[in-house]
């Protein structure tokens, strides 16, 4: 089972405009079930424009950005899961356009979603400690940012995704959403059954931005 994380839309532009402090705000990782993306299913045979933004028609986690205006062909084609990658439509070029829910901007907008209280889960999720941002030596335009790994003990629940968010005071306008993971990208749920789960970030680091 691997998994994949996906950074949102608007967290270039938050952080950019200094709405985001990643190490004194309080970022917290909440758990969710399955919900369905704000983006419509491809469809065989029709016309789309350059920018539209599809998902296919079975999901696998990802969406797609038509690079020009055209038709699409009678059957879907095979949609690539590579950062960027495109492929040939009928005479529409898609080109892969990172995570179905990349578009949310507030967890406000899917804590409906949430996996329940109780069980080993508290509602809200957990706040991330050891937060730490590094730049990179290699290129000092880039920097890491990374915490402590996050642990849920004895934990009973059925989830599809972890959101990484602000613990904002004031719901759908400060709650900012910083990126999400696909926890099995197969994609499908995973159970734990009254056991610790924990999220192991990537020796990396959870993210690296300003490249």
């Amino acid at each position: 089972m691997s998994s994949q994380m996906f950074t949102v839309d608007s967290f270039e532009k938050n952080k950019a405009m200094g709405i985001l402090d990643l190490v004194n705000d309080p970022i917290k990782v909440a758990l969710c079930t399955d919900f369905a993306p704000n983006y419509s299913s491809w469809v065989g045979s029709t016309p789309y424009s350059e920018g539209d933004i599809v998902i296919p028609t079975v999901r696998n986690g990802y969406r797609y950005r038509a690079m020009n205006t055209g038709t699409s062909g009678s059957s879907g084609p095979s949609w690539p899961i590579t950062g960027g990658g495109t492929v040939t439509d009928n005479d529409i070029v898609w080109e892969e356009y990172g995570g179905e829910h990349a578009d949310i901007e507030f967890f406000n907008s899917i804590s409906g979603n949430e996996v329940s209280d109780g069980d080993g889960y508290t509602l809200g999720g957990v706040t991330l400690s050891g937060k730490n941002t590094v730049q990179n030596s290699i290129n000092p335009k880039s920097t890491k940012w990374d915490a402590a790994d996050t642990t849920w003990t004895v934990l009973t629940k059925t989830m599809r995704t972890a959101w990484l968010y602000v613990g904002g005071d004031v719901s759908g306008a400060n709650d900012y959403v910083i990126s999400y993971i696909l926890l099995n990208d197969t994609p499908t749920d995973i159970a734990v059954d009254g056991v610790d789960f924990t999220l192991r970030w990537n020796t990396n680091g959870i993210l690296e931005f300003g490249k």
